[in-house]
């Protein structure tokens, strides 16, 4: 009897270490994320665009957000046609932050890129970026994106790697785009951002701002990255913070500032005082002044006790002239 429970056993662990074993295997090289709310009418060529890369050992994970249309049933058509897709559901709308650090979370590849729904990504990003990655050894590889404001204006760093201090002080001075669009991302290292920043998500509803807030946090990380001149992605907005605002402006713009004082908070209390804590603060402010130009369009009463939650949101020690 003891011989069987053994044999047993062992028979268990040995099918265990095989399983183990065998999916670190098939760890695919790159995880396309997706986060999708609402986006039947422009999902497909984004999905298309994952799928069709030339690096075929790749996953695509999305997660649909509370979806109110059809884009829950498009999502599990493409997953019943090609097992790289894998699908995930919130049950209620999260807001973006959430989704997009849920599929950051579930991913499995080496190296990850995050790409919005209404958006798409060139055939051979994820394989340049790939192969500039393993050749240099960095954590981060900019890329071109089709959209002027976007692009880096670092100069190409070819087989070099550039210090993390660099990324972050590109990342303060606009050098490159605090946006996620034209970034590739070593894998553990933004699965590590993204454990630090889910209970934050969890707890905000944070729709705007949000891949600058990854990106802020994966800049302190100060990893060593590279500048590849290809373009990889197309951002086009159909569905973005320029498409709301233009159809609901005084929701969209009150929300704009809503999140952007709990994202400033949030990296403000995790740094506080210093350089850092001040260029952050900095850059936040310089990203709300558009919506803040569309407020005072607006009566005072809309716009007033907002801005006046936005500024009490920040320690009294930040300079008054870095608020709008």
């Amino acid at each position: 009897m003891c011989l069987l429970r053994f044999s047993s056993f062992l028979a268990l662990f040995f099918g265990f270490f095989v399983r183990t074993v065998g999916l670190a295997a098939e760890l695919p090289k790159v995880s396309i994320c997706i986060p999708i709310y609402n986006g039947e009418k422009y999902m497909a060529r984004s999905i298309d665009s994952a799928l069709s890369q030339t690096l075929n050992d790749i996953e695509v994970v999305c997660v649909d957000d509370g979806s109110t249309d059809g884009s829950l049933a498009i999502l599990k058509s493409y997953a019943a046609k090609d097992q790289r897709l894998v699908v995930l559901e919130n049950g209620k709308n999260m807001g973006t932050l959430y989704a997009e650090l849920r599929a950051v979370l579930h991913s499995r590849g080496k190296y990850v890129i995050i790409i919005d729904c209404d958006d798409y990504i060139f055939p051979d990003i994820a394989k340049a970026a790939y192969e500039r990655a393993e050749l240099t050894g960095a954590k981060v590889v900019t890329f071109d994106v089709e959209r002027s404001w976007a692009k880096t204006l670092l100069p190409d760093s070819g087989s070099g790697l550039l210090d993390g201090e660099k990324l972050q002080a590109s990342f303060f001075s606009r050098k490159i785009s605090p946006a996620k669009w034209d970034k590739f991302f070593d894998g553990a290292l933004l699965r590590d951002v993204g454990n630090e920043l889910l209970p934050f998500a969890e707890a905000n509803h944070i729709v705007h701002w949000e891949d600058a807030m990854i990106n802020w946090y994966v800049c302190r990380r100060v990893p060593p990255f590279s500048v590849l001149h290809v373009l990889g992605y197309r951002h086009d907005d159909q569905i973005g913070t320029r498409a709301k605002i233009a159809s609901d402006r005084i929701g969209t713009v009150t929300k704009i500032f809503r999140d952007n004082t709990l994202v400033a908070k949030k990296i403000l209390d995790d740094c506080p005082g210093g350089d850092s804590a001040t260029n952050a603060l900095s850059i936040m402010s310089e990203w709300i002044s558009y919506p803040f130009q569309l407020l005072q369009t607006l009566p005072g009463k809309y716009w007033k006790p907002i801005v006046d939650d936005y500024i009490a949101a920040f320690p009294e020690e930040i300079d008054a002239r870095q608020r709008p």
